[in-house]
């Protein structure tokens, strides 16, 4: 009987890691084209102000990501008997798949944060990091 609860964990985590990957890219990439793009002529408090408004909808969109992923049903049949118990698996969550899946698709992000990580490195070191994107 653990054969069949393993499987059926396994089948779970698949659903629910397919519909954790197609609603964070989508919610990804549609949350960073809503934000001002990545621009080095910015001031430092304005892009900061920009990673503060975009992580707090991050926060939203994954809240609401997740309530309407939670309200999706089971797609395969559960038999009485299997010792399985339906939305336990730590994939039915998602924070690993969001996680990465969203911070991978808001490249403006990503280089917001890269800049003012710089620029707050150059002011206590006084030499350039590594990482930088060509304009």
């Amino acid at each position: 009987m653990k054969r069949f609860a393993r499987v059926y964990h396994i089948l779970e985590s698949i659903q629910y890691g397919i519909l954790y990957i197609v609603s964070a890219f989508i919610g990804g990439v549609g949350l960073d084209f809503l934000f001002p793009p990545y621009s080095k002529l910015k001031k430092t408090k304005e892009v900061l102000h920009e990673i503060v408004l975009q992580c707090i909808s991050l926060i939203v969109i994954v809240y609401i990501i997740r309530y309407f992923i939670k309200q999706v049903p089971i797609l395969f049949p559960v038999y009485p008997g299997s010792g399985y118990k339906p939305y336990t698996t730590h994939e039915f969550d998602g924070e690993m798949m969001m996680s990465l899946i969203f911070l991978s698709s808001q490249l403006n992000l990503i280089w917001k944060i890269n800049l003012v990580s710089t620029r707050i490195y150059e002011q206590f070191y006084k030499e350039e990091r590594l990482m930088e994107k060509k304009d």
